[in-house]
């Protein structure tokens, strides 16, 4: 693979991959909860949805080519966390700033949850990690 003419190798690919989606996080977040303040949320959150999965069709349907990896994250990156000033600005309004811990609790819950899943149960495995310790 070549990246602006010099020869990089998978791995420089996958650093520049994530250096994209980190760096378009923060460009993303404050794009969407500008929008979410001019536009209606729920509006936003649809666009944002589907602006995701016509990233995803598009990277699936492309040849894979370090420049399609680059822009599929700079995109992904761009869609990641938009989602969630938007969400959050919903739960303010439709069941006001009391419910906002319990809102971002549910969801350190999950991903915590998930985490600890993916972790301890690896493919195909059937036991615990804790029986296998």
């Amino acid at each position: 693979m070549s990246f602006f003419g010099t020869s990089i190798s998978a791995l420089e690919l996958g650093g520049w991959a994530i250096g994209l989606v980190g760096l378009f996080n923060i460009a993303g977040s404050l794009i969407w909860a500008w929008l979410g303040s001019r536009y209606p949320k729920k509006d936003m959150l649809a666009l944002l949805y589907a602006l995701r999965a016509a990233a995803f069709v598009m990277f699936l349907a492309l040849p894979l080519t370090s420049v399609s990896v680059l822009l599929f994250s700079a995109s992904l990156g761009f869609l990641w966390l938009g989602t969630i000033p938007l969400t959050s600005g919903l739960v303010g309004y439709m069941f006001g700033s009391t419910h906002m811990s319990m809102l971002w609790a549910s969801c350190s819950l999950a991903i915590s949850s998930e985490a600890s899943w993916a972790a301890g149960a690896p493919a195909g495995s059937t036991t615990s990690r804790a029986t296998t310790t």
